[in-house]
């Protein structure tokens, strides 16, 4: 290896296939304690009201939502900010066009 940081690049050999497959059996995927369901109607509005306090400080709030990932809580508040755009967008649109 040249340097030390020279990876190797492809797919895994058969052994490594067998060794990660046999890693995983035994310790499971992943950490199970992560709720990767849809977000309650109670989560959102929880995100909603502690955005106002601190900000995009997303760790700090997905430490008050057991289960929770500050990745999953950045994307449903921004997925929830793109529904309401469209909603109120849908909204004007329909005023203007009932005018």
């Amino acid at each position: 290896m040249k340097g030390g940081n020279e990876y190797k690049k492809g797919l895994l050999t058969a052994e490594e296939d067998r060794v990660l497959t046999d890693y995983i059996t035994v310790h499971g995927k992943g950490n199970s304690s992560v709720n990767l369901g849809e977000f309650s109607k109670e989560e959102d509005d929880l995100i909603i009201r502690l955005h106002k306090l601190p900000g995009n400080r997303w760790a700090l709030i997905a430490g008050r939502l057991l289960g929770r990932t500050d990745n999953q809580v950045t994307w449903a508040r921004s997925s929830g900010s793109r529904r309401e755009r469209a909603k109120k967008q849908g909204q004007i649109q329909n005023q203007s066009l009932e005018s």
